[in-house]
């Protein structure tokens, strides 16, 4: 079972944006997260947001110079980091420079917490902030190394929240899906679960599902140079290197949350064809509950997939940020730990169509 944020592996991602105030506007006003806490140095600002036990920290520069206003210049709004729980940091450290992986910062004690944690550096441009696992049932309160200032609790919610990450898809350069699947098993004790070839239209991805013990997944694809350039391509050149381009958040109830945060402002790729749902009818026909639930599912152009486990729903938003590279997913399981094999190609068609659409109204 696909295990909770706190519970599992991922303490926190932390974005890096330009500007915080409409990022904060949208993981708020319309997606419901609960600001906790904020910090800030000479260089940024930070701010804790919460929705369920999925953590998110968004990060935006003080002024043109430091690290922070580097980094969103080079690759615009994106994940920088993704926190991680283990139970022993020294040897994860160890593992990950014997993988190949970076090392920024060694590990040590929070002086505040007195927290172990260690900074590496993962695929891309992106790092890894390790974190001793917190003794059951405590929660940090807030991730370490962050001087942090508590906001009052005004949570934003509505009836859908946002429960948890479930699952993080990567987009790396031809001929780095291999080495860095390998590099993560070594490194995180990670297994491959899953692989998957797509191909839409001209365009062709190979990819990896790769999760740890505590749940931790990653989906991780890179474009085969043999067909023409597609979204991987498309993320690649935009950011500038390898990254995250999309997080998916797990919700209880995917029509009612698409209906609820649609309505306050989220976007959402536009449905897939009456054919999808045509070829759906036909897969379902022997599950009278799911058939029932056919014409929600066309109306908010949410996905259906079965799997021998149960039911797993998804859909992809449109990409609040300028650069239109990071994008999210809401993602509903009913006994399904898949991603959605029938459904792969409608979800990247959606993706393609909203990129090719973005991309006539910038040009017109």
């Amino acid at each position: 079972m696909i295990k909770n944020a706190l519970d599992g592996s991922i303490a926190y991602v932390e974005l890096y944006v330009s500007d915080a105030a409409p990022a904060l506007d949208y993981f708020t006003s319309r997606f419901a997260f609960t600001p906790r806490a904020t910090a800030a140095d000479r260089s940024s600002r930070s701010t804790l947001l919460v929705s369920g036990s999925a953590r998110l920290v968004v990060t935006e520069p003080r002024g043109h110079e430091g690290p922070v206003a580097e980094y969103v210049a080079a690759h615009g709004d994106a994940v920088r980091d993704i926190a991680l729980y283990r139970d022993d940091v020294r040897a994860i450290v160890r593992r990950a420079v014997l993988a190949g992986l970076s090392l920024y910062t060694p590990p040590a004690a929070d002086p505040v917490t007195g927290t172990l944690s260690a900074v590496l550096g993962g695929f891309g441009v992106l790092r890894h902030t390790v974190i001793e696992r917190p003794v059951p049932g405590r929660d940090l309160g807030v991730p370490p190394g962050f001087a942090w200032r508590s906001l009052p609790a005004v949570p934003h919610g509505g009836p859908w929240p946002l429960r948890l990450i479930d699952h993080i898809a990567v987009c790396l350069p031809v001929g780095a899906l291999e080495p860095t699947v390998a590099a993560y098993q070594y490194a995180f004790g990670m297994r491959i679960v899953r692989s998957e070839r797509v191909e839409v239209g001209a365009t062709a991805m190979d990819s990896h599902v790769l999760r740890d013990a505590d749940g931790l997944t990653y989906v991780m694809a890179e474009p085969d140079p043999t067909h023409e350039p597609g979204q991987i391509d498309q993320f690649l050149q935009v950011h500038g290197a390898a990254g995250v381009q999309h997080l998916a958040f797990l919700t209880d109830d995917i029509v009612a949350a698409v209906r609820g945060y649609g309505g306050r402002g989220v976007g959402f790729v536009s449905p897939p064809p009456d054919s999808y749902y045509g070829a759906l009818a036909a897969r379902v026909a022997d599950a009278p509950e799911l058939a029932a639930q056919l014409a929600d599912l066309r109306e908010t152009g949410v996905l259906l997939d079965r799997d021998q486990d149960g039911e797993l729903y998804q859909i992809f938003t449109t990409s609040p940020h300028e650069r239109d590279a990071l994008f999210y997913e809401l993602v509903e399981r009913q006994g399904s730990e898949g991603f959605g094999t029938n459904n792969i190609v409608a979800l990247f068609e959606a993706r393609e169509a909203d990129l090719n659409a973005r991309s006539a109204t910038v040009g017109a």
